[in-house]
């Protein structure tokens, strides 16, 4: 199966401390993860099943997207954890077999992990 990663590329903390996100900002995050972490494998595999998963997971970050407050370095760190997450959202959403799906879900769990790494 292929490994699709995500690096860490620019994201730092914040002198040692995660980045504060603001509430209205972490709930369509929070909906997000948990959405991805309710995906089974087995139901992606149903015809059209990961592009709905794709479009639900497209609304959360386009929620996050309206709500955002952060300024300064804050919003430069987020967008550089945003912006890969949003390009694997699009390969789940082109994914045309069982392993693609897969390896593109692990990618986005990957990097959750690193959302919650950098941020709170």
């Amino acid at each position: 199966m292929e490994r699709i990663e995500q690096g860490a590329g620019g994201l730092v903390l914040d002198d040692g401390r995660k980045w504060r996100v603001s509430p209205s900002m972490m709930a369509p995050i929070r909906r997000h993860q948990d959405r991805l972490r309710s995906a089974r494998p087995e139901d992606l595999s149903e015809a059209g099943a990961a592009t709905a998963l794709a479009d639900s997971l497209f609304n959360d970050m386009d929620e996050l997207v309206r709500a955002c407050d952060m300024k300064g370095r804050g919003h430069d760190v987020l967008h550089d954890w945003l912006m890969p997450h949003m390009g694997l959202l699009q390969r789940l959403e082109r994914a045309a077999d069982a392993d693609t799906m897969a390896a593109v879900m692990a990618a986005l769990d990957r990097s959750n992990d690193l959302f919650d790494r950098y941020f709170e």
